[in-house]
């Protein structure tokens, strides 16, 4: 009778849920031992929920150097043509030379002004009158025997180009016989004259006219002028 009752509440309520925890002890254990731990849970695509792209980096710029502007430059004006005095154009030594006699000398400004006048208005043609005119500097120095017919007259001028071209394109068409002297252009007339011929020669170098008007053939004074202001100008004669 004692074992009956015994297997009767084996079978009871308690031996029910000693069942039932031995089975969830069981399943657990196997899933631990075969690696079926349940997955954390993962939004699924459908839920709506995306993933925000990763930012592309944009390329960084490098910066440029602006060049440096150059500080503009300021172009110096040509230093003028420098036109010696008549003493210093011409010597007396060389006056003396040149003329043939001791008694060749400077003449004063008077009588140079009043041969210039003759000269202008007998012997220069238009032309040269225009341009003498028309010069930007001019020195006009006079060497001769006082009160007598010998005597010279010269002119150094700077001309502008176009009234160098002018003048020399009239010389071109005249009796005018052109020839060349080291970096000069240079023309030459004999006028004949009732008591003595004229001799009129002119240069040109740069922006330099030279004349001379005498009674002496060779135009030493002209070529001696010319030297002086070439002389005091290094750098040439052009501005």
């Amino acid at each position: 009778m004692m074992s009956e009752h015994t297997s009767s509440c084996a079978s009871g309520p308690h031996a029910r849920t000693r069942l039932w925890a031995s089975v969830a002890l069981g399943a657990a254990i196997l899933l631990t031992a075969t690696g079926c731990a349940p997955e954390a849970d993962v939004t699924d695509a459908s839920s709506g929920t995306t993933q925000s792209p990763s930012a592309t980096p944009k390329p960084t710029k490098t910066p440029t150097k602006t060049p440096a502007t150059p500080a503009p430059t300021t172009e110096q004006p040509a230093a003028p043509i420098v036109l010696p005095a008549c003493a210093d154009l011409v010597t007396e030594q060389q006056a003396r030379e040149l003329g043939g006699q001791d008694s060749y000398v400077l003449l004063d400004d008077e009588v140079v002004a009043s041969m210039s006048d003759f000269l202008t208005q007998n012997t220069l043609g238009a032309a040269a009158n225009a341009a003498l005119g028309g010069a930007s500097q001019t020195v006009s120095c006079g060497w001769g025997i006082p009160n007598s017919g010998a005597y010279t007259q010269a002119y150094a001028s700077v001309l502008d180009p176009a009234v160098q071209s002018a003048l020399r394109t009239e010389l071109d068409a005249s009796d005018f016989v052109r020839g060349t002297e080291g970096s000069a252009t240079t023309y030459a007339l004999a006028i004949p004259g009732g008591i003595a011929n004229q001799f009129v020669w002119y240069a040109f170098d740069g922006e330099v006219w030279v004349a001379e008007i005498g009674v002496i053939e060779q135009p030493g004074f002209g070529r001696a002028v010319l030297a002086s202001v070439q002389a005091a100008n290094p750098n040439g004669l052009a501005q």
